[in-house]
């Protein structure tokens, strides 16, 4: 039957009662509850849920940098298109600028095709084979690819209307700078499906002779509800 005496005092003090033997009497409801909490607090670890989804294979990330003219309002641009699914995009931004410059965010303008260049949508989670929904502005619209242009692109690829969703102003030689808060709460944006997204860094006054170094930066999650 065992050390009667040891084994209820391995219970009372919250160890793994697996490895004794179980008294005749069994082991009483405070053993047993103390054994329970002692391996729930040991082994329970919780994680944000956009943390859950980097281990799920469903967080991804691009970048675009450009070094633009010395000219004011000069543009450095991704744009993308979400897909008419339910499977959304929950999207955070950092920019960067090494002279004045400000972000527009677009939602829903119309431009023309194929008139700026490809980049790949990496997933964060490199073991992971899934691949982004988000497709480029391109008549083959290849999923996990985003379009980047620069001013010359962009100026030549007619772009027309959207809404205005977001505005921010970086100083000179600011950044990174997460757009929209300090947390993650007041950064992240629900994105709309089947619905282009432009993040437009643009110049605010010309930057001098070395132009002015633009980063754009985006992460998310792809989430069904």
């Amino acid at each position: 039957m065992g050390d009667i005496d040891g084994n209820r005092e391995m219970a009372q003090d919250g160890k793994d009662i697996t490895a004794a033997t179980m008294p005749a009497g069994g082991w009483g409801i405070r053993g047993w509850l103390s054994a329970i909490l002692k391996q729930l607090i040991t082994y329970v670890v919780t994680i944000s849920f956009p943390h859950d989804e980097l281990h799920e294979g469903s967080a991804y990330s691009t970048y675009f940098f450009n070094t633009t003219a010395n000219a004011d309002d000069a543009r450095t641009v991704i744009a993308f298109e979400t897909p008419d699914v339910t499977k959304w995009g929950h999207i955070v931004t950092t920019i960067s600028a090494s002279s004045p410059a400000e972000l527009i965010v677009l939602e829903g303008p119309t431009l023309d095709l194929d008139e700026g260049n490809e980049e790949p949508i990496y997933n964060r989670n490199r073991n992971s084979g899934n691949v982004s929904i988000m497709k480029p502005i391109t008549t083959a619209g290849t999923p996990g690819e985003i379009s980047t242009f620069i001013e010359a692109e962009i100026a030549g690829a007619t772009l027309v209307g959207g809404t205005e969703i977001d505005y921010f102003q970086l100083a000179g030689g600011e950044g990174p700078q997460s757009v929209g808060g300090a947390d993650r709460s007041t950064q992240e944006w629900i994105l709309k499906q089947d619905t282009i997204y432009l993040f437009i860094l643009q110049n605010i006054g010309a930057p001098g002779a070395g132009g002015n170094l633009h980063t754009i930066k985006l992460g998310w999650y792809e989430h069904t509800l």
